[in-house]
């Protein structure tokens, strides 16, 4: 009974609305895309010929498992499934590190990109060095 009411709980979270649900989704799979998207770059970029088609099957499964909290910001994981899923292709490690090291610095520029924007106060403390 406490765990149904629970789940009555947080159910009420969600967006009931079926254009809510839609709009959300239609943006997370953009989202999605736009990540695959930059994975086939980095990989061009480094002259590592993967078919698209093959990272949307991939990106899914290295961005998830990244996500888990086995190491600080999916460092490892990440590099140790490119080696994996890239071996088919002659990627050697050498260049599997090299496509994780790129990821990491593009989405660590990106993040804190968007941490300066979203933080005006905070940009204008760091520049007239007003932080201790």
């Amino acid at each position: 009974r406490k765990l149904s009411s629970l789940a009555r709980q947080i159910s009420q979270a969600f967006p009931r609305r079926p254009e809510t649900l839609f709009w959300s989704s239609a943006l997370s799979v953009l989202f999605h895309l736009s990540q695959i998207f930059l994975y086939f770059t980095i990989l061009q970029e480094l002259r590592i010929e993967a078919p698209l088609g093959y990272l949307l099957c991939i990106v899914p499964i290295i961005n998830t498992a990244a996500a888990l909290p086995l190491s600080i910001q999916g460092i490892g994981v990440r590099e140790g499934l490119l080696m994996v899923f890239l071996a088919p292709f002659g990627v050697s490690h050498e260049q599997a590190v090299a496509c994780g090291a790129v990821w990491i610095l593009v989405i660590t520029i990106v993040s804190g990109s968007g941490a300066f924007a979203f933080s005006p106060k905070l940009f204008r403390q760091i520049m007239n060095n007003e932080i201790a």
